[in-house]
């Protein structure tokens, strides 16, 4: 009886196991369908869907669920973001709708039609400009840094960032429903702004002299040349002195130079900047700097 009874729960649990479905996660390798799908699931798909073939989110966004990050076999993560069935803001249903997928650094193993996959991104952005050749392209830091490569009429962005702990590049890519590309953002307006003031003093043979700059930039951060700077130089007794100075072919920089001075605190503050029809913008940066001469 023993022997039978042990039989029977056996089998018992062997059914239980096989009854038990593995758990799912999201493919290691498969292939991308820019504005279209990714391996196990498809813009449009619902949340049910997507459960049943990614399994159980690792963590979502807000209580509705807005954002979910799945685990991807082989490491790493998809991000799927949903929509209510109607258009409006996820309501952590069944019934809410892909809207967007993403995919970060460690899931290495999916390649869109154009042959694109995650370590391509990082490490030869040109091969992706040169698969999307219709895409907009964003640059950082020196102008060379490739920051987003983005096909609004095919659905595919691909956004590359340094990272300042492994001194590399990282890169993610996104699918998202077709579009026509957005206007281009219109022209900044004019003006000028002063990034910097400093001064600085010398003391040679008793005769003390205090140079001050001001670096001038225009509305698109570019050092601007032929620019009239002018500010108040206030001397250590409490006089203030109005004087001028043209910006420089070095760097947008006006320089002052006062000979002579008295030992004490000397002070400056731009108070204008007047450059063909660009306003000074002074509510940028810091506009005063200060000295005191021994």
């Amino acid at each position: 009886m023993k022997k039978k009874a042990l039989g029977i729960v056996v089998i018992l649990l062997a059914v239980l196991v096989t009854a038990i479905p593995a758990l799912a996660h999201a493919p290691a390798t498969g292939t991308v369908v820019e504005g279209v799908s990714v391996p196990g699931i498809a813009l449009g798909d619902t949340r049910a869907q997507v459960d049943d073939a990614y399994g159980h989110p690792a963590s979502c966004t807000y209580s509705t669920g807005a954002t979910c990050s799945y685990n991807a076999d082989g490491g790493g993560q998809v991000n799927v973001t949903f929509r209510a069935p109607d258009g409006g803001p996820a309501q952590d249903s069944p019934d809410d709708v892909v809207t967007m997928i993403g995919w970060e650094p460690g899931v290495t193993g999916w390649v869109t039609t154009a042959g694109i996959d995650i370590t391509i991104a990082r490490d030869d952005p040109q091969a992706v400009i040169d698969a999307y050749p219709n895409a907009d392209i964003t640059y950082w830091y020196d102008g060379t840094f490739v920051r987003r490569v983005i096909d609004w009429e095919l659905g595919i962005s691909i956004d590359r960032f340094w990272e300042f702990y492994c001194g590399c590049a990282v890169a993610t890519m996104t699918i998202f429903n077709p579009q026509e590309p957005p206007p281009p953002p219109p022209p900044p307006d004019p003006v000028t702004r002063v990034t910097e003031v400093s001064m600085w003093a010398n003391k040679l043979k008793g005769k003390r002299t205090v140079w001050a700059y001001a670096w001038i930039d225009d509305e698109y951060w570019a050092d601007v040349v032929g620019a009239t700077v002018v500010v108040d130089w206030t001397h250590p007794n409490g006089n203030t002195e109005r004087l001028r100075a043209i910006t420089t072919e070095d760097a947008g920089v006006a320089r002052f130079e006062m000979n002579n001075v008295k030992s004490g605190t000397h002070s400056i503050e731009v108070v204008d900047v007047v450059y063909l029809e660009h306003p000074f913008d002074r509510s940028y940066g810091t506009l005063t700097s200060s000295i005191k001469v021994k």
